[in-house]
Parts: structure tokens; C-alpha cells; sequence
């Protein structure tokens, strides 16, 4: 096979790895996982792809900021602009925070006319709009699911009860001083005024992180180990950028949470733009409904060009920096209006 052909075959697989990195990411169904082991089985580059990927990405959530991430951005920038001006992929994040935060994936997927596996991106020429599930109470909260979670509510004239049974939520709680909001899981209860809060229940325990006022966690009373030697202790209390980690049989942790630790944990919450073969035009009026930030396409060639990808809907700046870098798109800015053109 001749050295172009090998380039352009390495950047097909290259592509699909990324489709599959951010599906893997976002969770997979049975049939989905079932399609991933066929492609990672039908060539060997495939499967040693993945694992580049697997490595490169997934170690920044836990060193971004520092050296070892730049390197590791830079690593992965060398690898996939091989047949292009291998230009640093931090040109284009910005930061190791914004590629924390998910955008790795929304530049590595953004590509024209880009055919992901077959069944795993919906059919061509749509686009969607993928956000968490969201349920208001009738006090006025609102309960944000992550996929898979699961949650019961029970409210009386005294207390507002919600069980979470599974998974993670997040919590934006109406105000009423008479009737507190009580998030009960796994022996654990998270208790507040008005506030806003997530909770993890998983087989380790129970994480609270409080994005907003103040909360109070506990051992109910309850506890089904509470005979287990394990103390009773008074509630340990949490405000806005704190964790709170919890187990049936430990007292409770406090720790500082980082604003970017914060957006990076609960990203899930950030609405998505999933393109199949959509037009840029397309792209911007969803992303312009959703930014301060306004784009505009003077070039109705460039506003028909085809996308396949995902990216979050509260980054215009770094769509466009993606348009800048891979598509030949000049951009002229005025204050919070972004104008494309093409390249001449």
C-alpha cells in the first residue's frame, strides 16, 4: 500500500476510534458494545488505535494543568495531523482544562462527511440536540438525571423526601425554609433549604459536590450498619465548591473542589450537538440559540459544508476554533459576532 493511501486509511480509523471514544464515554447500549467488539476484531490497527486513544485522553481528567497533560496533548496532536501541518492540538483547546472538560473528543469527531460505524451516528443530514433528562417538582425543584439513574419522590406538608436509588443526579431546590429537601441513598441523607447540589450513589458509597449554598450530610438514622461498629456522628455541613465522599461504614470526608474539577464532573449536564452529515448553517442556528456569542456564514458555499460529529452547545468559541484550524475557515471577529469565511 503506498505511504499516501496508508495516511488516508490510518486517518479513516483514526475517526471512527474517536466516534467510539465518545460513545464509550457517554455509555453504550448492548447492541452498541456488541458493534464496538466487531470493529476493534476486524483489524489489528483498529484495536491499537483505541488503546492510543484510551491512553492519551482518559489520563488528563486526573493530571490536567500540568506538564505531563501538555505532553500528552501534544503527543496526540503529532499523531493525528500527520498528514496535515501538525499544528498543536492546545492551539486549539485553549488549555488541558478545556480538553478535560470534553472538547478532545468534539475536535477529534468534527470531520466532513466523516461515515462513523454503521448504526452508531443517526442517519445523514440530522441534527440533535441531546441534553440530560429533567424532571420539575412540584415545589419548583428540578432534578437533572445522568443516564441510568433513577429516583423516587415522596412530599408531605413537612419534608421533601427524593430517594435515589441509582446513578447521579443534580438538584436545584426551591426555597422553603418549612419544608426541607431531603436526598436519601444508601443510608446517607443530604439535606437542604435552597440550594444546588449533585449526588453519586455507587458501590464505594455516596459523593455530594455543592454547586450552590450550603448542605448538611449524614448517617440516617436508619443506617443498616449503624450496629456495625460504626460511631454515630453529627452531620458534617457542605457550601458551594465543596465534596462531601460517604460510606455506610465511614464517617464522612470534606473536600476543596476546583471550579474546573467542578465543570469537568458534571459536564454530563451540558447539552450536546450531535451532526450527521448537517450543513455548518445547520450547526450555527443551534449553537447561535444558545450563546451569547452569535456566528455568522457570509459564504453560502462554506454555509453547505457537511459535518459529522458531536460537540457541547455552550462552546461556540471552540467550534469555531475547529473551523480556523482543520477547515480552512477564516474568522473575523467584532466584539460577540464571529464571521466565516472561506480561505482564499
Amino acid at each position: 500500500m503506498k505511504p499516501e493511501t496508508e495516511s488516508r486509511e490510518q486517518d479513516r480509523i483514526d475517526l471512527e476510534a474517536a466516534v467510539w471514544f465518545e460513545m464509550h464515554n457517554s455509555g453504550l447500549s448492548p447492541e452498541q458494545e456488541a458493534e464496538l467488539q466487531r470493529w476493534l476484531a476486524a483489524d489489528t490497527r483498529n484495536n491499537e488505535t483505541w488503546q492510543e486513544f484510551t491512553r492519551a485522553l482518559h489520563p488528563l481528567q486526573a493530571i490536567q494543568g500540568s506538564t505531563e497533560a501538555d505532553d500528552l496533548v501534544f503527543d496526540l496532536a503529532q499523531r493525528r495531523n500527520r498528514a496535515r501541518n501538525r499544528k498543536k492540538l492546545r492551539l486549539i483547546f485553549g488549555s488541558t482544562t478545556a480538553l478535560a472538560a470534553a472538547a478532545a473528543v468534539a475536535i477529534l469527531l468534527l470531520r466532513p462527511n466523516m461515515p462513523a460505524s454503521p448504526d452508531a451516528i443517526r442517519a445523514a443530514g440530522t441534527i440533535v440536540i441531546s441534553q440530560p433528562e429533567k424532571r420539575m417538582l412540584p415545589d419548583g425543584s428540578v432534578i437533572e438525571l445522568n443516564a441510568g439513574a433513577i429516583v423516587e419522590t415522596t412530599f408531605t406538608p413537612t419534608r421533601r423526601n427524593v430517594q435515589l436509588i441509582t446513578g447521579e443526579a443534580h438538584f436545584s431546590v426551591a426555597k422553603d425554609p418549612a419544608r426541607p429537601f431531603v436526598v436519601l441513598s444508601q443510608g446517607v441523607e443530604v439535606c437542604a433549604v435552597g440550594t444546588a447540589f449533585s449526588v453519586v450513589t455507587s458501590q464505594s458509597g455516596v459523593s455530594v459536590l455543592v454547586t450552590q449554598g450550603r448542605v448538611s450530610v449524614a448517617h440516617t438514622a436508619e443506617n443498616p450498619v449503624g450496629n456495625a461498629g460504626v460511631p454515630e456522628t453529627s452531620p458534617v455541613f457542605a457550601d458551594a465548591g465543596m465534596r462531601v465522599s460517604i460510606s455506610p461504614a465511614a464517617t464522612p470526608k470534606v473536600s476543596l473542589i476546583t471550579p474546573d474539577a467542578i465543570q469537568r464532573d458534571l459536564a454530563w449536564r451540558t447539552p450536546l450537538l450531535e451532526l450527521s452529515g448537517s450543513t455548518l448553517a445547520e450547526a450555527v442556528t443551534a449553537l447561535n440559540r444558545e450563546n451569547r456569542i452569535q456566528i455568522q456564514v457570509a459564504d453560502q458555499d462554506l454555509a453547505k459544508l457537511q459535518l459529522t460529529g458531536t460537540f457541547r452547545m455552550d462552546d461556540a468559541e471552540g467550534f469555531v476554533r475547529v473551523l480556523e484550524t482543520y477547515f480552512g475557515v477564516t474568522v473575523k471577529r467584532d466584539g460577540l459576532t464571529l464571521s466565516l469565511q472561506k480561505t482564499h
